[in-house]
């Protein structure tokens, strides 16, 4: 099985989370940022700066959005995947 590596946020306490297909992994960290990762590719396919660092992030069931949660407060993303409309 091949690796990659996710090793772009700036500060610790990454958090990284697989989406139910496991197409897409979302990561959080204490840098401000949201980051949408394609798996087979290796690719960051968004990059999002909020408001403050992040602790948490979850896909939501229909596996199109996610929701991360931080000291700034709560994000909710809708993603529109290439061939979706």
């Amino acid at each position: 099985m091949d690796h990659i590596g996710i090793d772009v946020h700036k500060l610790h306490s990454q958090i990284c989370i697989l989406s139910e297909d496991g197409a897409l992994i979302a990561s959080v960290s204490q840098d401000k940022m949201i980051r949408i990762w394609d798996l087979a590719a290796g690719q960051c396919l968004t990059a999002l700066c909020v408001d403050g660092a992040l602790e948490d992030v979850a896909w939501l069931p229909d596996g199109e959005r996610l929701v991360a949660a931080g000291a700034g407060g709560m994000y909710f993303l809708s993603l529109r995947r290439p061939g979706s409309g």
